[in-house]
This record gives C-alpha cells, sequence and structure tokens, in this order.
C-alpha cells in the first residue's frame, strides 16, 4: 500500500540530518520554442496561408469583374 507524502521522509539521510539535501546543478534555461518547433509549426502554417492567399485573390477577381 502507498503512503503519504508526510508519513515517512523520503529517505534516511533526511530523518538523521533533519536536513533536506540540496542538488547542485547549473540555472534552468527557458526552452526557445521557435528553434525547437519552428520547421514543423511553419510546415502546417505555409499551406494555410497559400490557401487564404488564393481565397483572397479569387474574391478579388469576383468581385472587380
Amino acid at each position: 500500500m502507498l503512503s503519504s507524502a508526510g508519513d515517512h521522509p523520503a529517505s534516511s539521510e533526511v530523518a538523521e540530518s533533519g536536513k533536506a539535501r540540496t542538488i547542485q546543478a547549473p540555472e534552468a534555461e527557458p526552452v526557445d520554442l521557435l528553434r525547437t518547433a519552428g520547421a514543423p509549426v511553419f510546415k502546417r502554417v505555409v499551406p494555410v496561408a497559400a490557401a487564404v492567399v488564393v481565397v483572397i485573390v479569387v474574391v478579388l477577381i469576383l468581385l472587380l469583374r
């Protein structure tokens, strides 16, 4: 059976020393979403943008007749 987090300390080290351990790691950096997901988003946006341009051109041609 699973116990809740408050029932038992996370490790015997914490229970013995009374202090939580600290992790030494470099500062977290934000993810550049445009660089990370730019190509897949671009591949999906281009066809939609092209369709919008075609619709606008067709509407303009029909209105100018």
